[in-house]
Formats: structure tokens, C-alpha cells, sequence
């Protein structure tokens, strides 16, 4: 593959070779050999590694390690300054899932330190084989740089809302926007998938044991109690069962700008989804209290906005309302109408309803489990809805969107290249700017080298095919058409096999005319299977 390297002042980009045998003419940059000894420090000191007993993932840890070095400076930094702009607004972005995808390379565009890495993967290629040729020398580095990413994986979440969660706390980074992002650290991954036999084998994805996640640092200060079951009298809760969430800290890193915002998850013995927006709720509260002097929580909807992700979970919507008033009224002692007024403030979410579309046996889960967030969203349901049993609130919901930063710049580095010689590189900052691409519309050089960069892309995919799964003989000029979709009857995998049928007569009645036009397709499909319904497995 291609691989991106940010450009150099004089606004050219750079490409490593797509083949790892073609020249090499890019310069060694002065702090190359910095970056070999950073990684050396780490192996042997973090990893205590020697050179006869390192392995890939101990390179990769240390080159982890080495760029998060990179960011950590600048992270404190950025932090300092949110705390002195006390008339800035942080926006607080909670979602149970966030799907971050391979870190290592995101951090490393971000830093512009790609072309710096293969430096140094060509020095460790050298010292490990110091009789070997350059070109030799060029395609060990290449491989070693390749199989670093390779090894990273880690996924708190495994469904359309921890990917575009993860996009939205990348481009609020981008945009230089102060941000707290919460969720929950998964200790196990979404399961691993075996194809054998054309069944699927399912094993435990237990990636959190044995190593850590470099990107996190962990915060044992930063702990809160969360209580559970008990009961109520005279709205005091009491008897309850407590247990400890601990914050786990990772960096999202701005693009060309200053900009370090957290992903702050929550770890704890037990693990429950709901339990990370209790935490939350606390640190926020926290927050505020340690940047204010006057402790007026009438000034909370000026210095925070909450934002909720999980729009296919109604039960997090109601929690995370019903615990801001619990705290207000219970522990900070506002009055009723005072902490739903700043409630409604500072969380932004469509609408309330009474009925909130749940089943019955989440409220019995609520009463059981939460009793005094119970009782208070009892409360609110005979306060304010006996009229219209719905209130209207601020309607500041993002749209499910990709981040081009990951999507584009890192995942497809061909058609970014032949979008930056054309316009320029103001769409890195601006996406706006690729308006200018419309202009372009009839220029027969630009759309060639689109479709030259398409082309690559549909070879890489169909090497990877050949190579991983057997399948051969695919059509490289064809048109493909993907699904990339959980193995579930509501995805309507059923209905694409329908069309690929539909389709199938219909070339076969077509290609009895002489005259027509034939155009091969390809249909891949990937996922994994969940459940065991009979519609899916078949």
C-alpha cells in the first residue's frame, strides 16, 4: 500500500514506493535517528527488551510509546490553557462505544512523522542485518513498517455507533473544539471470527489480557463511587450497594493545530453500560466545581454541554437526565426547579418523553436497580407531562458522517494525493474547499487518475482476497459492490442476494442480444453473524 506522509513546506506530497523494490529518494530528516533512540529507550527500559528477545508487538509498543511521548507535552499544555479560558464552553460527548481504529497511524499523521518512521524502520532493518543490501535493507523496512500496523486493535465498541462516535471526537479535535468524550473500557473486544467448513467460529476477543493499551494512561485519583439497588424513604437514598469507576485517559489529536481533547473511559470490577454515564455525570459536576470559585450551578449551562451519542438506546438518553437532577437536588441541594432548569440546559437531546419509548422492563430495571433516579423520573412525568406527555428540548444532534481525516487521508491516501495536486491542501483544514473539485468535472486528466487510483485500491482489496481467503479469479474491472454489515435479517442481506439473482437472469436474458452491453459485477459481502436466527445463518 501507498503509505501517506504529510506534506513538506513547499506544499509537494510524498509517496513511499507502492513498490518496495522501486528507488528510494526520500531524505533521512534530522531527527530520525532521535526517533530510533526514543524507541530503543522504551524497549529496553518500559519493555526491558534486548535485541536478541524483541518481537513485532514489542516494536510496536515502543514506536507507540514513542509517539505518544510525541503528543503528552502538548496534551498537559492543552489542557493548562482550557482551564485558564474559563469562558470557554467544554463540550461533554458521551457514548457507550467508541471504535477508534488503528491509532498508531492517525497519531503519526497527525504528528507528520510518517516519512520519520520508515526512517527508522530502515536503521532497526540495518542494525538487526548490518551485511544486507540497500535493497534488501528497503524491502525488510518496508515489511516492518507494514506488519506495525498490523498488530493494533483496539475496539471499545463493534457497531455503526462506536465507528461514528469515533469520527465526531476526531473532527471536534480538527476543529479545535475543547471536548471530554466519556464511555466504558471494554476489557473484551467484540469476539474473533473463523471461517471453517463456510460456518463461522466464534472465539473470545480477549485483547486487554497479557497487554495494555499504550494510547491510555490510567488516572487512579480520578474515582468515583456509583450505588446501586437500596431503597428510598422520604426521597433519601439508602442501603445501597457501591462500587468504584476508575478513569482511563486516551488523547485525540487535532490535525495542524495545538488541539489535544480526552477519551476518558471508565473501568471498574463490575461492568455495567449504565455505569459509565453515572460516573460522568460526577466528573462534570467535579470539573466545573474546581473551575469555578462561586460554586453557582446556575452558570453550569455556560461552561458545559452535554451531547449524547447513543441515539438507539433511549434507557442512556433518561439516565444521564435523571442523574444530573439527582445530584443537583440530592447532593449539591438545588431546588426542584432550579436543576431542571439547568438539566435542560446543558443536556441537548431531541425530546423527553414520558413514555420514552422503552419497554416496560427497563422501568422495572430503573425501580430496582436506580430506585432514586426512579422516584425523580416519576417526579418529572407528573410534573410536566400530564398536559401534552411530551416536552420539546434543544434539537443538536450530530449526523451519522465520516471524518475524511481517517476515511480519506488515512484509509485512501491515492485518491487523497490526486485531490492535493488539483486543489491544493486547504481541504485538510477546510473540507469545504473540495466544493472546488466540481470544477473539474470535464477534465479528462483528473477523472483518469481518479479512476487510476480506484483501480489500485480494488487490486490491493483482491490481493487480499487471493492471499487471506482463497478466492480467486475476481474481475479487477468489474464493478464491486460491498456490504460490509453484522450478519442480521434487519441489514437486508436477504434482499441484496434477491438483487445479485435478479441480476444474474437478467444478464443472461441481455447476453441473447447481440447488441447489448455486458458489464461484469462483483459482490462481496463481510460481517459477522449475530445471533442465531435461521434467516441469518443461511
Amino acid at each position: 500500500d501507498a503509505i501517506w506522509v504529510r506534506p513538506i513546506p513547499d506544499g509537494l506530497f510524498i509517496h513511499f514506493p507502492n513498490d518496495p523494490n522501486s528507488p528510494y529518494c526520500l531524505a533521512i530528516l534530522k531527527n530520525v535517528q532521535k526517533i530510533k533512540e526514543a524507541i530503543r529507550h522504551h524497549l529496553y527500559f518500559t519493555l526491558r527488551k534486548t535485541q536478541n528477545n524483541t518481537t513485532m508487538n514489542d516494536y510496536y509498543f515502543g514506536l507507540a510509546y514513542t509517539v505518544r511521548d510525541c503528543l503528552v507535552e502538548q496534551w498537559i499544555q492543552a489542557s493548562k490553557q482550557d482551564n485558564l479560558n474559563n469562558n470557554e464552553k467544554t463540550l461533554y460527548f458521551l457514548s457507550i462505544e467508541f471504535c477508534m481504529g488503528k491509532q498508531l497511524k492517525m497519531m503519526m499523521i497527525n504528528l507528520g512523522i510518517e516519512d520519520d518512521i520508515y526512517q527508522a524502520a530502515y536503521l532497526v532493518s540495518h542494525f538487526n542485518s548490518p551485511t544486507a543490501s540497500v535493497k534488501v535493507l528497503h524491502i525488510m523496512a518496508w515489511h516492518f513498517y507494514k506488519k506495525l500496523f498490523d498488530i493494533e486493535q483496539y475496539a471499545y465498541g463493534f457497531d455503526e455507533t462506536g465507528y461514528t462516535a469515533g469520527c465526531i471526537i476526531q473532527s471536534l479535535a480538527n476543529m479545535n473544539i475543547a471536548t471530554m468524550s466519556y464511555g466504558l473500557r471494554f476489557d473484551q473486544g467484540f469476539f474473533q471470527q473463523q471461517i471453517k467448513d463456510g460456518c463461522q467460529k466464534e472465539t473470545l476477543n480477549d485483547w486487554l489480557t497479557g497487554q495494555q493499551n499504550p494510547w491510555e494512561i490510567i488516572r487512579s485519583e480520578i474515582i468515583y463511587p456509583v450505588h446501586f439497588y437500596g431503597k428510598t424513604v422520604e426521597k433519601q437514598w439508602i442501603d445501597t450497594e457501591i462500587i468504584h469507576a476508575v478513569a482511563f485517559d486516551s488523547l485525540i489529536p487535532g490535525y495542524y493545530n495545538q488541539r489535544i481533547n480526552t477519551l476518558r473511559l471508565w473501568t471498574s470490577k463490575i461492568e455495567r453500560k449504565f455505569e459509565s454515564k453515572l460516573a460522568t455525570i460526577q466528573d462534570i459536576l467535579a470539573q466545573f466545581k474546581a473551575e469555578t470559585t462561586t460554586k453557582d450551578f446556575n452558570l453550569l449551562p455556560n461552561k458545559a454541554s452535554i451531547h449524547l451519542h447513543d441515539d438507539k438506546r433511549d434507557f442512556m438518553f433518561l439516565l444521564t437526565i435523571l442523574e444530573l437532577m439527582r445530584l443537583l437536588i440530592d447532593q449539591e441541594h438545588l431546588s426542584w426547579n432550579d436543576a431542571w432548569s439547568i438539566t435542560t440546559k446543558v443536556v441537548n437531546i431531541k425530546q423527553y418523553n414520558s413514555r420514552f419509548t422503552m419497554p416496560s422492563s427497563y422501568i422495572k430495571l430503573l425501580t430496582l436497580v436506580l430506585p432514586r433516579n426512579a422516584e425523580i423520573m416519576n417526579e418529572i412525568n407528573v410534573s410536566y407531562y400530564w398536559e401534552e406527555n411530551i416536552l420539546p428540548l434543544k434539537q443538536q444532534l450530530f449526523h451519522i458522517g465520516i471524518s475524511h481525516y481517517r476515511w480519506l487521508l488515512k484509509i485512501n491516501p491515492d485518491l487523497s494525493d490526486v485531490i492535493a495536486k488539483k486543489i491544493g491542501l486547504k481541504w485538510l483544514l477546510n473540507f469545504g474547499e473540495m466544493k472546488q473539485i466540481e470544477t473539474f468535472v470535464d477534465d479528462e486528466i483528473f477523472l483518469n487518475d481518479i479512476l487510476q487510483a480506484k483501480e489500485a485500491n480494488k487490486k490491493r482489496l483482491v490481493f487480499m482476497l487471493e492471499n487471506n481467503y482463497g478466492i480467486e479469479n475476481i474481475n479487477v474491472k468489474s464493478l464491486f459492490y460491498v456490504q460490509l454489515k453484522h450478519i442480521k435479517d434487519y441489514k437486508r442481506h436477504l434482499l441484496n442476494c434477491l438483487c445479485i439473482i435478479t441480476t444474474y437472469n437478467r444478464m443472461k436474458r441481455d447476453y441473447q442480444d447481440d447488441n447489448s452491453i455486458i458489464i461484469p459485477k462483483t459482490f462481496i459481502f463481510a460481517g459477522k453473524l449475530l445471533g442465531l436466527g435461521l434467516v441469518d445463518t443461511l
